[in-house]
């Protein structure tokens, strides 16, 4: 009887196994392509729309998103946000120099890591003041 046991118990555990195996999830959960499902119902570059369609609706959002800023209302509102956002990333690199650990290698990576990554914040921040400046 306990071998009978032994053996569901472990049928039971290759079951879940090949279950888990069959269902894991994938990249972006996008099943393989099925030629009876609908066109445009997997992910593939421009399938199910033509590439004028697609810019269309990437153009459509982009104004939507453009109206709900009202930059030419709030520009100057805007334009602090940035600044601040700016004042701030600079604090935070000029915290990170002063609590570097240049004993400890692994703290100072990880230091100019997060350094790297501020200056890039900063660099986004440039970018988005550019976007205002243009609209």
């Amino acid at each position: 009887m306990e071998d009978l046991y032994k053996i569901m118990g472990v049928l039971l555990v290759v079951g879940f196994i090949v279950y888990l195996a069959l269902n894991w999830p994938t990249k972006n959960n996008v099943k393989p392509y099925d030629a009876r499902e609908s066109r445009g119902s997997y992910i593939e570059g421009f399938t199910g729309e033509s590439a004028s369609d697609h810019s269309e609706l990437i153009k459509k959002k982009t104004d939507r998103l453009h109206d709900a800023f009202l930059i030419d209302k709030y520009r100057s509102d805007h334009e602090n946000v940035i600044m601040n956002y700016d004042d701030y990333v600079n604090a935070l690199m000029l915290d990170t120099i002063l609590k570097t650990k240049h004993d400890n290698e692994d703290e100072f990576e990880k230091s100019i890591l997060r350094l790297n990554s501020l200056n890039s914040v900063k660099e986004a921040l440039n970018n988005v003041m550019k976007f205002i400046d243009k609209s």
